[in-house]
């Protein structure tokens, strides 16, 4: 039986901004991001585990450090969040304001980020990245600590449905269990 935990990083600026924050985008974590993790560390949401893995952007090495201090953190750059390209850093209404995007975000077709990453290729980065670490990691309890995208590319690989099925907040996730070849899942939610 193996374990998985997949967080969310914490919330930084452009989060809150509710602004397109991807793989072209460095953000720490903002203040509020960071009393947010730690209300819900308090509240004992984090199960515990053998080791951390987390995409290379600063928001997820600063979420890790305060939910895992003990634990040094493997970086996999495959877990790095969609680059949005000409529209990394908008918000969803700058985007649609734009000449030929009004129907941006209208559904998986209507997703298409000018000079960015396509959601295919996003999504089989991740897939990979994850297919690797079940082959290459040995500890039957991990946590990923990566971006809101990278989770739903991993969940909708195991459990089917549309992206948007697996949407979560900053700070939330999912635990996934393996048993014989069989995954399950249930939301961390505090």
């Amino acid at each position: 039986m193996r374990t998985i935990i997949c967080i969310r990083h914490g919330q930084t600026a452009g989060n809150l901004a509710r602004r397109y924050i991807g793989g072209g985008t460095d953000e720490c974590l903002c203040a509020e991001g960071i009393a947010a993790i730690k209300v819900l560390a308090d509240f004992g949401m984090y199960p515990m585990t053998e080791s951390i893995v987390i995409s290379p952007m600063r928001r997820c090495a600063e979420t890790a450090a305060l939910l895992y201090p003990a634990h040094t953190p493997v970086v996999r750059d495959g877990f790095r969040e969609m680059h949005f390209g000409a529209f990394e850093g908008l918000t969803f209404d700058e985007i649609i304001r734009l000449p030929g995007q009004s129907e941006f975000g209208m559904d998986e077709a209507h997703m298409i980020f000018p000079e960015g990453e396509s959601e295919a290729v996003f999504s089989a980065r991740c897939i990979t990245a994850f297919e690797a670490l079940l082959r290459e990691e040995t500890a039957h309890t991990m946590t990923l600590v990566v971006h809101g995208g990278v989770i739903m590319a991993i969940m909708r690989h195991l459990f089917g449905g549309s992206l948007y099925d697996y949407q979560i907040k900053n700070g939330r996730g999912f635990l996934l269990t393996e048993h014989d070849g069989l995954w399950q899942y249930q939301k961390l939610e505090g």
